[in-house]
């Protein structure tokens, strides 16, 4: 139940995220993130389920479940990160005298982003797979 809501937290920032954007762009971001969200969580409990991770797991279960939660982290944090980075880098309300500041600035969100990105796909691997061996 709380990945469910963890998923659909992340729903509601992606609407937070381009509901002032076009109606295709917005239309795209929540299709996509919407369908992403369902395929991974119908795999996860088929994992779960198939390998009986929460009782009496079977061999092999738990590194087929960080198979599947692995790539989706990166799916969903990099995705995000590019939507974020799209908002950020489109503000019109940037002003700079000089563009080395306007360098400096960009060159330094971007890190600041890169390095977020890098965190949140280990926080996205632990919630969704956890502690397991």
């Amino acid at each position: 139940m709380f990945k469910i809501l963890i998923l659909i937290l992340l729903l509601l920032a992606v609407h937070r995220l381009v509901r002032k954007e076009r109606k295709p762009l917005k239309l795209a971001a929540l299709i996509y993130f919407t369908l992403l969200s369902i395929i991974f969580m119908a795999g996860s409990f088929y994992i779960r389920k198939e390998y009986q991770l929460s009782y009496n797991p079977v061999d092999g279960g738990f590194s087929k479940h960080m198979d599947w939660v692995a790539p989706f982290a990166n799916i969903y944090v990099i995705s995000l990160f590019i939507l974020i980075a799209f908002k950020l880098f489109t503000l019109d309300n940037w002003n700079f005298r000089h563009m080395w500041s306007r360098v400096v600035t960009f060159g330094l969100l971007g890190l600041a982003l890169t390095g977020a990105a890098y965190i949140s796909i280990f926080a996205f691997i632990l919630i969704f797979y956890g502690f397991a061996p």
